[in-house]
């Protein structure tokens, strides 16, 4: 056979590489070709047996079998084909988000061409590491070996790396500049898409490739099953040929025993002197001859028929030693005839006279004759028993082949019938095996690892694992699970349908092999090399019949040990095994951590959220983004330039460092360290500080409220200082007012927009804090800086003549620029006001008087609406209408016990199918405000019910306090029963 030519061609094959499908190709002739050997190797095989087996029946068949050449190979073949479409899937992922990538850098770069700065691309962009493994591009090697993955790396023009290129998008100022670094960005994005594309378009080619393979090994492991049936077939015809040569050996035999039978059988005679004969004739043992002949055959015929060969063996050597004793009785009583006859021959000779006398032989003869008949009488005997056991022994070699032929016949059957369903059993083991290939041979650790899984959970984030990636992992696990029982499943039910067919073999082979045991068991294997003594000679027969029965017992056992259907212990464990409730342990303990992982979430939402603010915030405050690298002078230097100063230059003139020196706040601000502000501020005290020395009976009076002239030697030089301090304050504010008005809201927009990111970290588990540390960080340093600066610019550039940031230039206006329209104003606003308080006072009066009767009229109202409600309640009560004495109460009613308004509801129907007729008196009606529209009502309450068939009247009694509150059209509902019986006749 050529089997070895497929094997050779299926390994050339298996090395061969994408693209090499040619080799698989070279299969098609390999298997042509086999079969070719096949078909012409079979007939020969079975033509030269039979020539063999006309000689040697118990010729063994020729080893004839095809191995398990493409076993295995196809599901190798289906494992590869999808790991190649899993990893195609897993590389379209890294495709999808690069494409959003690619989607987020246009918008970007479309806000960037309208001359938008600042949109941030935080929370999209992955780090380098990941980049560049996305930039990974898959070379296929050998069809069956792990693809090779070629970092491709990624350029990024000569801006450096990813994260260069996203800290110099961050730092830009312009849109141009803006615009370049997207571009590059693009690029790369681009080139990372094109990679993935090129993946993408190999794996799938591989995975066609090895659909081709997977069809290729299909066609021909049917095809090999199809040449293995064949020879199948051809080991059934060589075995029928086996049993028919044995079959014909028989026959010969059984014609060799007639032919030896038919012979001619001898008689024998001696003569005696008087000239008579002693003679034996065939006709004298035939009958013992036939007899025994007769008995062998029925022997024989016993083993043949599955009788124990013992039997046929312990008859022959009984019958061996009984011919035997009989040879050695008759050989020694001939010896004796024969010597009686020698002494009286000799006596009778001499004295019969001489022997050339007349009358010698008759005197002779005369004399011998009676010992010479008893001689002659006593070797007929001997030659009796020789020739019965000459005769008979002829023929057992041929009886004894017999025997021989039927227990090699019968073993060789037992053995061809053994080998042919240890065959199909095996093959139909393969196949339970190859279809539960997919089940997991270890499946125990699964349930201890989820009873275990808080300890597992807790080592891992004990040696720095993240909660993420440990949530992650358990979804894949518990997913795992799921396919893990899928294929336990499916599995089973290609087990189910497989071992049907096992168990049906296996019932028959154990069926037909122990029937043949039943029947052949003492032939098959038996052995006994007997070799008869010569006649005379006693032989000995060891029974085998205690080896025969072990022999029996032994392939009993191997029967049922080898053909019995053993249950894959893993199927077993798996099946057992229950995998979805072992991954809803997992799932529920992902779900447990996606808490976690959703504060994880819910802190980067809001995050992306703050950071888009507050870089739009950073861009228009300090004209970089909001994660640039600062510069600590940055504001110091920016009021250290135009215009503010030339601002400064001309307000050292107001003030002297001598002048500064005290103030009381000098003790802790350098002079040299003033901000413009500051200096201004200082300039305005001193000032102030002056007039507090020269006119301080005027201060105290006018911060009283009075008021008292000053000489104009004292005020008017501070007015003249004022005016030009002041003018130099305005221009001051005319430069800060705008910056200012643009900052006034920022830090409450800062504080907003991070307040929420800062209250989830606070709130977060630490679990959860632990993986964003370092981003809430950057934010927080980030976040502290810009809102630092907006403070300190809003500081820096406080008004110089409004409060409440300065409420010394006011004083210095009021106390020196309108010191007569101060007065006047003074004496106006003195007769004004005691004008508008009369004014005030006497709609006062009127108001008050207004409200009270308003409150009047409005509580007479209200408890004319209380009693109407009580009366419709009555009216309702007393015509059983449970529902509509429910709509009395409002939808927020309660009551002290927490009777619900169904409770109520249910109760009153009850009430009202009972009895026949119910009355509801009150008395007493006590109603007391409580609030607005909230009044408290207490009552004497009297239920009467009665049933007219049976004459019952049953009356309870209650003092009730309730709770009624009216709503915006004044209707009123009783809110709550905070006392008394619910209104129900129990």
């Amino acid at each position: 056979m050529n089997e070895g030519a497929v094997g050779q061609a299926l390994s050339e094959a298996m090395q061969a590489k994408y693209g090499e499908l040619n080799r698989w190709q070279a299969l098609d002739d390999k298997m042509a070709g086999l079969g070719m050997s096949i078909e012409r190797n079979l007939p020969e095989i079975s033509r030269n047996l039979v020539i063999v087996r006309a000689f040697d029946p118990d010729f063994n068949n020729p080893y004839v079998a095809l191995g398990r050449t493409f076993e295995g190979h196809l599901n190798m073949a289906k494992n590869k084909k999808k790991e190649l479409l899993d990893m195609a899937k897993g590389e379209n992922e890294k495709l999808n988000k690069i494409n959003k990538m690619i989607s987020n850098v246009d918008k970007e770069l479309l806000n960037a061409a309208k001359g938008l700065i600042g949109a941030t691309l935080e929370g999209f962009l992955p780090d380098e590491i990941s980049l560049v493994g996305e930039a990974s591009v898959i070379v296929l090697g050998a069809y069956f070996g792990p693809p090779g993955i070629v970092a491709a790396g990624i350029a990024w023009g000569a801006a450096g790396t990813f994260n260069a290129m996203i800290n110099l998008y961050y730092n830009t100022k312009g849109a141009a500049d803006q615009t370049k670094v997207l571009s590059e960005m693009k690029q790369g994005l681009l080139k990372q898409k094109s990679n993935l594309e090129k993946n993408i378009e190999t794996l799938m080619s591989g995975a066609r490739e090895m659909e081709e393979i997977e069809k290729i090994l299909e066609k021909h492991e049917k095809k090999m099953n199809e040449y293995k049936e064949k020879i199948k077939a051809a080991i059934n015809g060589w075995n029928e040929q086996s049993k028919a040569a044995f079959e014909n050996k028989k026959k010969k035999i059984e014609e060799e025993i007639k032919k030896s039978l038919s012979e001619k059988k001898y008689g024998s005679e001696v003569g005696l002197c008087n000239g008579n004969k002693v003679t034996l004739s065939p006709s004298a043992y035939e009958g013992e001859v036939n007899s025994m002949v007769s008995q062998l055959e029925s022997y024989t015929r016993s083993v043949e028929d599955g009788g124990d060969p013992d039997n046929f063996y312990s008859f022959i050597v009984d019958w061996h030693n009984k011919m035997s004793d009989e040879y050695k009785k008759r050989y020694d009583d001939y010896k004796n005839k024969l010597d009686s006859y020698n002494n009286t021959s000799y006596s009778c000779s001499r004295s019969a006279g001489e022997w050339w006398d007349e009358g010698w032989w008759k005197r002779y003869c005369s004399c011998v004759i009676s010992s010479q008949t008893t001689y002659a009488n006593s070797y007929i005997e001997l030659t009796k028993t020789t020739s019965i056991y000459y005769n008979v022994s002829k023929v057992f070699y041929y009886f004894e082949d017999r025997v021989k032929n039927a227990i090699r016949a019968r073993t060789k059957e037992f053995f061809n019938a053994w080998g042919l369903w240890e065959t199909k059993f095996r093959d139909a083991n393969t196949k339970v095996y190859n279809v539960i290939d997919d089940v997991p041979y270890y499946v125990e650790h699964w349930k201890q690892r989820s009873e275990k899984l808080d300890d597992e959970i807790k080592h891992a984030l004990d040696w720095g694992g993240n909660i993420v990636d440990i949530r992650n992992g358990l979804l894949a696990t518990a997913q795992q699970l799921k396919d893990i029982d899928k294929k336990v499943k499916e599995a089973s039910k290609r087990y189910d349908e497989i071992n049907t067919e096992r168990m049906l073999i296996s019932n028959q082979a154990q069926s037909e092999l122990t029937s043949m045991l039943n029947k052949w068991g003492r032939l098959i294997g038996y052995y006994c090399n007997l070799n008869l003594p010569w006649l005379g000679e006693r032989a000995e027969f060891v029974s085998y019949a205690k080896d025969v029965e072990k022999g029996i017992a032994h392939y009993s056992e191997r029967i049922k040990n080898e053909f019995k259907v053993i249950e894959p212990e893993h199927l077993v464990k798996a099946r057992k095994t229950d995998f979805i409730s072992i991954a809803s342990i997992y799932e529920n303990k992902a779900k447990e951590l996606e808490f976690y992982v959703d504060w994880i979430n819910t802190y980067r939402h809001r995050l992306a959220g703050a950071v888009d603010i507050l870089n739009r915030i950073s861009h228009e405050t300090t004209k970089e983004s909001f994660y640039a690298t600062r510069d600590k002078d940055k504001l110091k230097n920016e009021l250290a330039g135009p215009p503010w100063s030339s601002i400064a230059q001309e307000i050292d003139k107001f003030i002297s460092k001598e002048d500064f020196s005290q103030l009381p706040w000098a003790r802790f601000n350098p002079y040299e360290e003033l901000n413009l502000w500051q200096k201004i501020y200082a300039a305005q005290q001193i000032l102030i500080s002056k007039l507090e020395k020269n006119a301080r009976y005027y201060i105290q009076i006018r911060s009283s409220g009075g008021f008292q002239p000053v000489s104009d030697q004292i005020i008017r030089p501070l007015e003249d200082n004022w005016k030009r301090l002041r003018q130099l304050c305005e221009r001051y504010d005319n430069l800060a007012k705008p910056e200012r008005e643009a900052l006034m809201k920022t830090p409450e927009e800062i504080s907003k927009a991070a307040q929420l990111v800062i209250e989830t970290y606070s709130k977060m588990p630490s679990l959860s804090k632990d993986i964003i540390a370092r981003e809430h960080y950057r934010f927080s340093q980030a976040y502290s800086w810009l809102g630092t600066y907006i403070g300190n610019k809003l500081e820096a550039l406080k008004p110089a003549l409004l409060p409440p940031t300065n409420s010394v230039a006011v004083q210095l206006d009021n106390l020196l620029l309108n010191y007569s329209a101060l007065y006047d104003k003074w004496k106006k606003d003195q007769e004004e006001a005691q004008r508008r308080m009369e004014e005030e006072r006497r709609k006062f009066e009127e108001e008050q008087k207004r409200r009270e009767e308003e409150e009047k009229r409005q509580a007479e109202r209200s408890i004319d609406s209380i009693k109407a409600l009580y009366t419709n309640f009555k009216n309702a009560y007393e015509s059983k209408n449970d529902a509509l004495v429910v709509s009395f109460l409002s939808k927020n009613w309660q009551a002290t016990d927490g009777t619900t308004i169904s409770d109520i509801q249910k109760n009153l129907r009850n009430t009202f199918r009972v009895f026949d007729e119910v009355r509801w008196v009150i008395q007493n009606l006590n109603i007391q405000p409580q609030g607005s529209n909230i009044y408290q009502v207490t009552y004497d309450l009297t239920i009467t019910g009665r049933i007219y068939k049976r004459n019952l009247k049953h009356e309870e009694k209650s003092t009730v306090t309730e709770r009624v509150i009216l709503d915006n059209k004044g209707k009123a509902y009783i809110d709550s029963t905070l006392g008394g019986r619910f209104w129900i006749v129990n």
